[in-house]
């Protein structure tokens, strides 16, 4: 059987130009931090999605740090190298929230563009909701649970706390492989090594636990949008046509609630920050050259 990929071999081990750190956080959780870019440069927050970590933004980060911006992907509490505290309420959306706000705070962040990809950017839309003055700029990447979660329900029954061991078992390569084959759209494939980043979390036995109860902690929608559009914060909102997570309604809720055009990858699906690296990083690097 093929071992998983140990801590010191992930993303980006070996790769040059990044910055790794364990951020220690007020509420005594370690947060891993990948980095790029001048620590001078304007900042951005990327904000991963559920079961993933800082590698899902590994065609991402390099290109819009070399555009000028410091760049900055957290591994979410719970997720990748992070600590995964086993308390249910640390999952719940306030307390996401919060989460993101003491990273900034522990970086010395007071304004900082927002981004994320998934239920990373429903948690950077709340965050943005909750402190519009902090936030100069929003990217939503084939956004999940601002307008509610397909099948939510469906996912909630068949977990319960008593089926973690199942899920631990089930949670195989051969499985990895088959889900991000799903995300994938008409334009790419899932590569080993993706397969072996996000396969590795999986390891650590919390790490089950704590996307468990994130499954149903946090309240995947739908988000209503009220005076954001007030503090005139630029808003990306993109993702593929092919999308299955991040649907046509979803896209229309978030052109009503944020006064905002969605951007549509024809033929990408709902990993698009990967399928399409080079169109995605262009639109983001367009958005934060906005807020400067």
């Amino acid at each position: 059987m093929k071992r998983q990929l140990p801590p010191q071999e992930m993303f980006p081990a070996g790769e040059d130009g990044y910055r790794v750190r364990a951020l220690q956080l007020p509420d005594d959780f370690s947060v891993r931090i990948v980095q790029r870019g001048d620590e001078k440069n304007p900042p951005v927050i990327l904000l991963h999605g559920w079961g993933c970590s800082a590698f899902a933004f590994h065609k991402n980060i390099s290109a819009i740090a070399d555009a000028g911006f410091h760049v900055i992907a957290p591994d979410l509490k719970g997720h990748g190298l992070s600590y995964k505290p086993a308390d249910s309420s640390n999952y719940n959306t306030a307390a996401m929230v919060r989460h993101v706000g003491l990273i900034a705070d522990t970086l010395g962040l007071k304004r900082f563009a927002v981004g994320g990809h998934s239920m990373g950017a429903a948690l950077a839309l709340r965050f943005a909701i909750a402190n519009p003055r902090r936030t100069t700029a929003l990217a939503l990447l084939a956004p999940v649970g601002t307008s509610g979660l397909p099948f939510a329900a469906l996912a909630r029954l068949i977990s319960p706390r008593a089926s973690l061991p199942v899920w631990r078992m089930l949670n195989t390569r051969w499985m990895t492989h088959i889900f991000l084959r799903l995300a994938y759209g008409k334009l790419g494939n899932p590569t080993a090594r993706e397969v072996e980043e996000y396969w590795a979390p999986s390891q650590f036995p919390e790490f089950t636990t704590a996307v468990r109860n994130l499954l149903h902690e946090f309240n995947w929608g739908p988000i209503y949008v009220g005076g954001l559009d007030a503090h005139n914060i630029p808003i990306l909102v993109l993702s593929g046509s092919r999308d299955h997570l991040c649907r046509k309604k979803t896209r229309e809720h978030l052109k009503k609630s944020l006064r905002t055009d969605p951007v549509v990858v024809e033929g990408a699906g709902h990993l698009v920050i990967s399928e399409t690296p080079d169109r995605v990083n262009a639109a983001i690097v367009r958005l934060l050259r906005q807020s400067r």
